[in-house]
């Protein structure tokens, strides 16, 4: 379900640019945003559609809407998502209006990763995997 709204979300947020992180996006001289930052978009998102009473119970006990887990999910998912930039050149991906075949193998690749790691309670790498997956399909969606 969380990967869902995650996909969901990422299909739907309008860009004009990607970067790999937000300090990237910040340094550009053309307006664009961050994997790393429509990633954390669509996690708050997401975690407020489906966590909304741990969301409240985290803002009045410790003044922020996401715990001290939720952060540590939502970082190492986000990071993943940009690191793909610069662990990956293959061309499934990064999508460049001509790559379809390999882009769909990735991204059947990588959920065969998130499904063992879940099932192997490899959280890490399950996160990992989910980040890179919204990665490829970020590339998609943006540039497709």
């Amino acid at each position: 379900m969380l990967s869902s709204c995650f996909l969901f979300l990422t299909l739907t947020y309008p860009v004009s640019a990607f970067y790999p992180t937000k300090f990237r996006a910040n340094l550009a001289s053309r307006p664009g945003i961050s994997h790393e930052q429509i990633t954390e978009n669509a996690f708050n998102f997401a975690a407020q559609l489906l966590f909304p009473q741990a969301m409240q119970a985290s803002r009045e006990a410790y003044g922020a809407s996401l715990s001290k887990d939720m952060l540590e999910a939502r970082t190492q998912i986000s990071r993943a998502c940009a690191l793909a930039d610069r662990d990956h050149d293959e061309d499934g991906w990064h999508y460049d209006g001509g790559n379809g075949a390999e882009g769909r193998e990735v991204l059947k690749g990588l959920k065969e990763d998130v499904v063992e790691a879940l099932v192997s309670d490899d959280i890490f790498r399950a996160r990992e995997a989910l980040g890179e997956v919204l990665h490829v399909v970020q590339d998609v969606i943006g540039y497709g």
